[in-house]
């Protein structure tokens, strides 16, 4: 890679190797700071490393590499090693990107780089074992909110930032080195999940219903990704899809349950929930009523398909149609 650096860093400490030799790769490249989202072109996402680095947003494409080895840096994710037993190989992984656009705007935010494992190559068995991870019930979800706005509950919504990655591995897997960021010629050994594993998600789903069990809640039988307590007959609950939680209860309890979480896993707080798993949520206090719709997404279908600025009819077919019984005009 052009500016590689001499990589004799202490290697069985991964913030130090997959940390300082990249910030002089940073410097080097001239990615010091944030860049100016507004000079981003407007282009298709690349689909290998080599497009994205001679695409016209190569330095955005590169911080968001830089930041994603980061992240795995500091979670130590992997360690470096060149012993891997004779029934064991090294798999391969590659970089997925994307870019995030604003909802209301559709201009650029932001730009993501994921590094993925390929987990289509796994053997099943050897490389992994428990798959199965849940998701929330719709039916749940709107019984839980729909007690939340009769008994006057906060509702607040919470993203896990990289939640795969606090996953721990229980069986002994290897991957390849991330591309453009080889720096000899040893192997990733991974000790916590990262995306595209088979075992991610259950890994995951482990981790958190661990820690929050922790804080006295108890899991549903009936849907395992929704824990309940309740502390003098006031409800709380924990609602998870994946890496997005819903955290409901008194102000003070919604409060204490979010700095619990923060101390294991690095959460972005995004206050009173606006969307969940594609549902547009409103709600009106005074008459304890909350509103679900998801119009944005038929507004996106509409768009999607060259439909933006068509004409609304009371009928799915056109005034005036004639309708044969003939089959051959079906």
């Amino acid at each position: 890679m052009e500016g590689e650096v001499n990589s004799s860093t202490v290697r069985d400490d991964l913030v130090t190797t997959y940390g300082g030799v990249y910030e002089q790769l940073k410097m080097h490249n001239g990615i010091i700071g944030d860049l100016d989202i507004k000079s981003a072109i407007d282009e298709p996402n690349p689909k290998t490393w080599t497009q994205a680095m001679t695409s016209n947003n190569r330095q955005f494409w590169l911080k968001a590499a830089y930041d994603e080895i980061t992240t795995i840096a500091k979670m130590r994710v992997f360690k470096l090693s060149r012993d891997i037993p004779k029934d064991r190989k090294a798999l391969s992984a590659k970089w997925v990107w994307a870019v995030r656009r604003s909802a209301v705007t559709g201009k650029i935010e932001r730009f993501k780089a994921r590094w993925v494992a390929r987990g289509d190559l796994q053997r099943k068995g050897l490389d992994y074992k428990e798959t199965f991870a849940p998701v929330a019930s719709l039916i749940t979800l709107r019984i839980l909110l729909a007690l939340a706005a009769v008994m006057g509950l906060e509702i607040d919504q919470m993203d896990v930032v990289s939640a795969f990655l606090n996953g721990l591995i229980d069986t002994l897997f290897f991957l390849k080195q991330p591309e453009g960021f080889r720096l000899d010629d040893s192997v990733c050994e991974l000790h916590r999940s990262i995306y595209g594993l088979c075992q991610s998600a259950r890994a995951w789903y482990d981790i958190l219903n661990e820690v929050v069990q922790c804080l006295g809640f108890k899991r549903l039988t009936a849907d395992l990704v929704v824990w309940i307590k309740t502390i003098d007959g006031n409800l709380q609950f924990i609602i998870a899809h994946v890496d997005d939680l819903l955290n409901g209860g008194r102000a003070t309890e919604v409060k204490e349950v979010k700095e619990h979480l923060g101390k294991f896993f690095k959460l972005k707080d995004m206050a009173s929930v606006k969307v969940f798993i594609g549902m547009n949520i409103a709600r009106d206090r005074i008459k304890r009523i909350i509103y679900i719709d998801q119009a944005h997404y038929g507004k996106a279908m509409l768009s999607r398909y060259g439909m933006s600025e068509c004409n609304p009819i009371s009928i799915p077919m056109q005034p005036g149609e004639k309708i044969s019984s003939n089959p051959e005009c079906i």
